[in-house]
């Protein structure tokens, strides 16, 4: 069993989520996505996503108040991320990420899979710094400079999410409408 299959399975048994899952997507969305934005997409990756195509607008959030973006928002984002790139450098917008992450305000190297309502994101970093590993998962905040590092790859983050569930860190809150962490923290930070 995948670990898009583990993570689909453990979806489908929390009593009461609604997470709205889009039907699969086609294979040549994926070659798509790779072909734009020049990224080998991780295998775990197509694999979810031959699943679902993310989720509907208006669901339950998978991931604290984030959401699994469906293809056309996956590249929308990501191109959003690569027109305003240059202006961050130009301007000299800093972050403050994580060891291995670049002090990048925001990177066209980034691959957004996951987004809020309001703009944050959590992304696929194809460019990491020194001490970073290609692959590994970041969130982007749009307006905080915080950008933490939160797995190493893809399946680590799927695999993590899976542990979290499984020993009840991280519970469904029908009155938020999302999965969060039973203690009340952020599950990313800030």
């Amino acid at each position: 069993m995948s670990l898009a299959d583990e993570f689909e399975t453990a979806i489908a048994g929390i009593q009461g989520l609604n997470p709205c899952f889009n039907a699969p997507l086609d294979e040549g969305v994926l070659h798509e996505i790779e072909t734009k934005t020049g990224f080998q997409l991780p295998e775990e990756f197509k694999n979810l996503y031959r699943l679902h195509n993310g989720q509907e607008d208006c669901c339950d959030s998978l991931f604290d108040f984030f959401n699994l973006n469906p293809a056309r928002d996956i590249l929308r984002t990501w191109d959003a991320l690569k027109t305003v790139e240059p202006q961050c450098e130009e301007d000299g917008i800093k972050a403050d990420p994580d060891e291995g992450i670049k002090d990048k305000w925001c990177s066209s190297k980034w691959l957004p899979f996951a987004n809020t309502a309001d703009g944050h994101s959590i992304c696929i970093d194809y460019d990491p710094d020194e001490g970073g590993k290609v692959g590994q998962i970041v969130v982007f905040w749009y307006n905080d400079e915080e950008r933490p590092l939160i797995a190493d790859s893809f399946d680590d983050f799927l695999k993590s999410y899976l542990e979290k569930l499984k020993e009840g860190e991280y519970i469904f809150d029908s009155e938020i409408s999302a999965i969060v962490r039973k203690d009340g923290e952020p599950m990313f930070g800030s």
